[in-house]
Parts: C-alpha cells; sequence; structure tokens
C-alpha cells in the first residue's frame, strides 16, 4: 500500500472514527482509534517521508503511520486486511 491508496481509505471513513492497526518501528503492533482532523494546512515533515498522520483519540495526539506498516482499517462494520 502507498501513501495515496492509504489516505483514500481513511478519506472513506467520510470523517468518522476508525480503528488502524499498524507495525511500529520496533515491531510490534499498535491499535489506535482515530479520525482525521483539519489541520493548520501547514506542509508536514512526516507527509514529506511517505507517512500519513491520523488524530489519535485516546491519547488527543497525533499519530504517523507508515502505509506500508498497516495491518488493518476498520470503520462501521467495514474492515479492510492489508498484512
Amino acid at each position: 500500500m502507498n501513501q495515496e491508496q492509504l489516505q483514500k481509505q481513511i478519506e472513506s471513513t467520510k470523517g468518522r472514527f476508525f480503528s488502524i492497526t499498524f507495525q511500529k518501528k520496533d515491531g510490534t503492533l499498535r491499535t489506535i482509534n482515530a479520525k482525521t482532523m483539519n489541520s493548520n494546512g501547514g506542509r508536514s515533515c512526516a507527509a514529506d517521508a511517505g507517512y500519513v498522520s491520523v488524530y489519535n483519540r485516546n491519547k488527543k495526539s497525533w499519530a504517523s503511520v507508515h502505509p506500508d506498516r498497516v495491518h488493518s482499517i476498520s470503520c462501521g462494520s467495514i474492515q479492510k486486511n492489508f498484512g
């Protein structure tokens, strides 16, 4: 999966919360409850490096996810597995 494909999957949630499971740099899996939110419109260093930024609802902070490390995304009754 590339950055554009992941962005399209996230956009298909239409602003609703979704769960995303991905592999962290240390190899462990993490699942977060996330949402896209309007940012200040500035360019992100994470986006330049190929990451997609999502807002982690539980930690109330931003998380950067690399598309190659995404295992699944689910929103409502729809679940997409990638890895």
